[in-house]
């Protein structure tokens, strides 16, 4: 997409004019170019309107973490684990966040929800540790390092706890 089609779908979207498609190509556009700034509008206003699936949000969250904007992060993650309850990917971002927040309970309760649904995945154990690590619970540090070893032996993450 060249810069005159770019220019004529952001008019297009100022006048409300723009579907959803030209906005994922206009989002997509501004991504390929790693526009962080600029794409992040346009993937606002589709997470805005997602009805199906949790992806969009999910992406819009992730480039609001790029930028800084940690409460948008956080509407966005909410907004998909909303939509797609069992998604690993919303889940799992907004547990990070809030472990990145110091929100331990609530990382605690995205990452036990987890474990439940996706019992197979090793990162979410070795997630599970450090969350423990700084409630101050060794044991249970412990049981879930144990956990995402038994899982994949190599998990390297887990053996460097």
């Amino acid at each position: 997409m060249d810069m005159k089609q770019v220019a004529d779908l952001r008019q297009r979207f100022d006048r409300g004019e723009a579907t959803t498609d030209d906005l994922r190509e206009l989002s997509n556009t501004y991504l390929a170019d790693n526009d962080l700034e600029n794409a992040y509008p346009y993937l606002c206003r589709l997470a805005e309107v997602e009805t199906e699936g949790c992806q969009t949000s999910v992406a819009a969250g992730l480039v609001a973490l790029s930028l800084h904007k940690e409460d948008d992060a956080e509407a966005h993650f909410t907004r998909a684990v909303n939509n797609s309850p069992d998604d690993y990917d919303a889940n799992h971002n907004l547990g990070l966040l809030n472990l990145l927040r110091g929100r331990l309970d609530r990382a605690r309760a995205v990452f036990e929800k987890l474990a439940s649904l996706h019992p197979d995945q090793p990162a979410i154990f070795n997630d599970l540790a450090i969350v423990w690590a700084r409630i101050g619970k060794p044991a249970e540090v412990l049981k879930s390092l144990e956990k995402a070893l038994e899982l994949d032996p190599e998990y390297d993450q887990a053996r460097q706890q």
